[in-house]
């Protein structure tokens, strides 16, 4: 199991998902069990799929995947199809992972492999309209409620079955946003401009939630680097450095923000910026070019020039309960180098060759 590492104490917090402080220990793959339902996954195609491997993932602020590679597939199987069906796993009883299948390939004999690969919940919005006008432009509204607004209409025609596990936090950032038309891609034209910077989106199972951009999901226990097997080294990140930043919204209404400036303890000034159209008033941009803004580089692991999240191995005596933790919650880890704020960015597990393995990501927040 392997751990990447991020967090800050956050302003708020939403309320934890229950059981996050139990411990988590390695499970032989027995443990986990694949299924293909149909979507929403109130009925079984097949509901214990023999997998030769498996891997699974669940990512913050983006789009999660599950693979299956599958031997002397069950013609049942054969008829999994894009869209239509969903792949569900299942770790030692509890759902770790939902969504709709995406690509199916097919075996060309009859004991040929075949693979599945699905998307977790949020996949959705990349394929669904917004299905109405609106229109914020000189009448901001909260965030959080745009994003509800959004999501849910994108999901009403035909709900995939996630509606009753979706969770919009109240956020005061204030939105002005308009559609094109009933046409508009909930994610490509909408969400996609707002997660990860103005709402963060976690997804856990089926869930789906959105937070605030300042805050934590949950709080998870402190913990030591000892409690880890192996601890990745650390670099510090001169890319995730930024003391002023600025955010260019829509051209023709003039939109742009900024925060902050020269460094106010070192006489150091690194300016970035972000061009986003979609957003329609200078609050927006303020609010998101606050977030590019941090106190010195962010610690990771990358020696090239590419961000990377930290990374350790997990053993049998870690602290939490791996099917219990999801994008967004916090933690700090003590080590060496003093305390580590850390957010996790992503869950993920596998199993090839019979071993099943578990991890965490995370990065450090500032």
């Amino acid at each position: 199991m392997s751990l990447l590492l991020l967090f800050r104490p956050r302003a708020g917090t939403v309320p934890p998902i229950p059981g996050a402080s139990r411990s988590m220990a390695r499970r032989r793959s027995s443990g986990i069990q694949v299924g293909v339902y149909n979507v929403g996954g109130d009925a079984a195609l097949v509901t214990d799929v023999p997998y030769k491997s498996l891997t699974w993932d669940h990512t913050l602020d983006g789009f999660g995947i599950a693979n299956a590679v599958i031997e002397n597939c069950s013609d049942t199987l054969l008829n999994a199809h894009p869209f239509t069906h969903e792949l569900r796993v299942t770790d030692d009883g509890e759902l770790a992972f939902a969504g709709p299948c995406r690509y199916v390939p097919l075996p060309l004999q009859r004991k040929g492999t075949m693979q599945i690969v699905a998307y977790d919940a949020p996949y959705w919005f990349a394929l669904r309209f917004v299905h109405v006008n609106f229109d914020y432009t000189g009448a901001p509204q909260p965030i959080s409620d745009i994003v509800n607004f959004i999501a849910t209409n994108a999901l009403s025609p035909v709900d995939p079955n996630l509606l009753a596990y979706m969770v919009v936090s109240p956020c005061a950032t204030l939105h002005e946003r308009k559609s094109r038309g009933v046409f508009d891609t909930a994610w490509r034209m909408h969400l996609e401009t707002i997660v990860g910077k103005l709402m963060h989106m976690s997804v856990h199972g089926r869930s789906i939630r959105f937070f605030c951009i300042d805050d934590c999901l949950a709080q998870l226990p402190p913990v030591t680097v000892n409690q880890f097997k192996e601890f990745s080294s650390l670099n510090r990140d001169g890319d995730s450095f930024t003391t002023h930043a600025a955010v260019y919204g829509d051209e023709a209404l003039g939109v742009e923000g900024s925060a902050g400036g020269v460094h106010p303890v070192w006489p150091v000034l690194i300016e970035r910026l972000l061009e986003e159209d979609s957003y329609l008033d200078d609050d927006s941009a303020v609010a998101a070019a606050t977030a590019l803004v941090t106190d010195r580089a962010r610690f990771s692991t990358a020696t090239d020039g590419a961000s990377s999240p930290f990374e350790a191995v997990v053993g049998c005596d870690a602290p939490w309960k791996f099917t219990s933790i999801a994008p967004g919650m916090c933690a700090a880890v003590s080590t060496a180098h003093g305390n580590l704020q850390l957010m996790v960015t992503s869950v993920s597990g596998s199993v090839s060759n019979g071993v099943a393995t578990r991890k965490i990501g995370f990065e450090e927040v500032l």
